[in-house]
């Protein structure tokens, strides 16, 4: 049950999270990635047209992600680090998608680098780092 709860803890943080960056982008991106979701083909045709689209591949993430899909949600997020590699955000859910998948190890670096900033993002990662840890 504690480790339900943590994990739905973690969720509903993600998408608080989720929900804070995507209205800090800008108003266009923001309209795409409603598109996207909306509509994941025309995500994967935008790929496929253009495989640097960070858009994209941060909406099919997100498509992914509401499905429980993980794997296929940490595919993308790689891609949108890879592509944006400032984006501190994508950083932060793909460690948390990392961690869901069972790459414990590969979440744990991803954390501690995150953690060096002095924003919500550090302080959150901060906290799941050493939550992480803890865990077996």
């Amino acid at each position: 049950m504690k480790k339900f709860l943590i994990a739905a803890v973690f969720v509903v943080a993600m998408l608080i999270a989720a929900g804070t960056a995507f209205m800090l982008r800008g108003e266009s991106n923001r309209k795409q990635m409603v598109a996207y979701i909306n509509d994941p083909e025309a995500a994967r045709s935008a790929i496929i047209a253009n495989p640097k689209d960070a858009v994209a591949h941060e909406a099919l993430a997100n498509y992914y992600i509401k499905n429980n899909d993980r794997l296929n949600s940490v595919k993308h997020l790689r891609e949108v680090v890879r592509i944006a590699p400032s984006d501190r955000f994508a950083q932060y859910r793909l460690a948390g998608q990392l961690r869901f998948v069972g790459l414990k190890d590969e979440a744990i670096k991803m954390y501690q680098q995150l953690a060096q900033g002095d924003d919500r993002i550090a302080k959150s990662s901060q906290r799941l780092l050493s939550k992480l840890k803890q865990s077996p």
